[in-house]
């Protein structure tokens, strides 16, 4: 037996030692991986959560920062847009015009002028949320007469004049999207459109026996980003929101876990470097998320049960007037699904346009330029203005896809080959059929895409759905 010397437990006591330190720094490790994890988890939900709101102010930034057009400025074109105009499913057969506004300093009034038989105007009023606070024009609350409309801050209880329309927001930013609704391309409609939304203005209510001058600001053919960028500046802009807008009452466990992250009203927003790292890993989860909802929704959003096409909001958001809040809860996610890829609200949603989103084709398979594909548009597609076919990239955003010569085809356009019993087959692909551009859709090769098929005053054959639509067919050539 080995006799015991008396620097053995001194050996001993060092080698226990040395092992328990390294118990303890493999559960600080550990531990430290099990923070980072919840603090990723944490920040993704924020931005989630966030996103209706992000998707308002990367327009409003985009559009002061690429546009000239800030706050109180109308942004709008005189001719279809194209890709150049990147912003979330925008639509190239309305003439747009965006504008943002504070009530920090007390109520606003936006004067929207009446319409006439050549042109018309659907728009809404939002607070930044994307909650609608009113549709104005023909579809809207004053019908196609105009009138002054006075936008409140929250909780508001000053006194303000009579012979307006008056309207609450529940934040203090807002906003609104019109679109003058044109018969056709023609330099005379076009140019009644600008006429139009020139009318439009906006200034202070303390500044209404004076308004100042109002700034209409033309963007045809500027490059404007106006897409949310999934990076570490979304959580400054999230930090710029709290410091500004009233807490709710249904985001309070949003607010727990922006406090989690670092974000509390009345403090400083300084993330470390590693919380820098870990707010990076989650922007791309969220994104990587967001891509994902946008493209692959619940079957049961089909309106036809035997096509892939679904329709682009639940029936059942409609009826919350698009809020999203339910008697039991908000819906974060499906709510962020939407906002994802759609960049304005609607109060009435259906009342002047119905939209169906298609990212499959008649298989199942998800819809790729590097494919060709053939969509049958039956004949009497029943509306009273008209229907548009656009396509958006889903490879990084919900935008335009680049560089394309065209966003997509709609029965506005020139020169479409018509069949013989009055259906259009539309050709969607990186190469035209010969013959039949009119009818073709340029898609860059290998680039994932969604299509919405938009109906302009749609009519009952569509809501009783005595017309069916059709899916888009693979082909291997037109």
């Amino acid at each position: 037996m080995r006799k015991l010397t008396k620097a053995m437990p001194i050996v001993l006591a060092l080698v226990l030692a040395g092992a328990f330190s390294a118990v303890v720094q493999a559960q600080e490790v550990e531990q430290n991986q099990v923070a980072d994890r919840m603090y990723v988890r944490k920040a993704t939900e924020v931005v989630i959560w966030a996103q209706p709101m992000m998707n308002a102010i990367a327009m409003r930034d985009g559009f002061d920062r690429d546009g000239g057009a800030g706050q109180n400025d109308l942004l709008y074109f005189r001719k279809p847009i194209d890709w150049r105009f990147q912003i979330t499913t925008p639509n190239n057969t309305t003439m747009y015009a965006f504008a943002f506004w504070k009530t920090l300093d007390g109520p606003m009034v936006v004067e929207i002028p009446p319409t006439n038989s050549t042109v018309g105007l659907f728009g809404t009023m939002m607070d930044i949320w994307q909650r609608p606070v009113i549709d104005v024009g023909n579809a809207g609350f004053d019908k196609g007469l105009g009138g002054k409309y006075l936008l409140l801050p929250p909780n508001y209880n000053g006194p303000y004049p009579a012979g307006y329309f008056v309207f609450p927001q529940l934040t203090y930013n807002g906003w609104f999207a019109l679109r003058a609704i044109v018969k056709d391309f023609s330099p005379e409609s076009l140019a009644a459109a600008e006429a139009l939304l020139k009318k439009v203005r906006i200034y202070p209510l303390s500044a209404a026996q004076h308004p100042p001058a109002m700034r209409h600001v033309a963007v045809d053919g500027k490059l404007i980003n106006g897409v949310p960028l999934f990076d570490l500046n979304l959580f400054k802009q999230i930090n710029e929101l709290i410091q500004v807008e009233p807490a709710e009452e249904r985001d309070r466990t949003a607010y727990d876990m922006l406090k989690y992250i670092g974000i509390r009203k009345g403090a400083p927003f300084n993330p470390t470097d590693r919380e820098k790292r870990l707010l990076t890993a989650a922007v791309e989860e969220a994104h990587e998320s967001m891509m994902t909802l946008f493209t692959e929704a619940d079957p049961s959003w089909r309106y036809w049960p035997e096509l892939h096409w679904r329709d682009i909001v639940p029936f059942e958001v409609v009826l919350t007037e698009m809020s999203w809040d339910f008697p039991t809860y908000t819906s974060v996610t499906e709510r962020a699904r939407f906002y994802y890829g759609i960049c304005t609200s609607s109060k009435q949603p259906g009342a002047a346009t119905r939209y169906f989103i298609g990212s499959y084709d008649s298989k199942g398979q998800m819809l790729n330029g590097s494919n060709k594909y053939v969509l049958h548009v039956p004949p009497n597609v029943p509306v009273s203005q008209f229907w548009s076919v656009l396509a958006y990239d889903t490879l990084d955003s919900a935008a335009f896809i680049q560089n394309m010569p065209k966003p997509g085809v709609s029965s506005l356009d020139n020169g479409l080959s018509v069949n013989g019993d009055g259906s259009i087959d539309l050709y969607f692909g990186a190469t035209a059929p010969s013959g039949k551009e009119a009818n073709w859709v340029p898609i860059a090769k290998g680039r994932d895409f969604v299509l919405l098929f938009r109906l302009y005053g749609p009519q009952a054959p569509l809501m009783d759905k005595s017309w069916t639509f059709s899916d888009l067919e693979q082909v291997n050539s037109y």
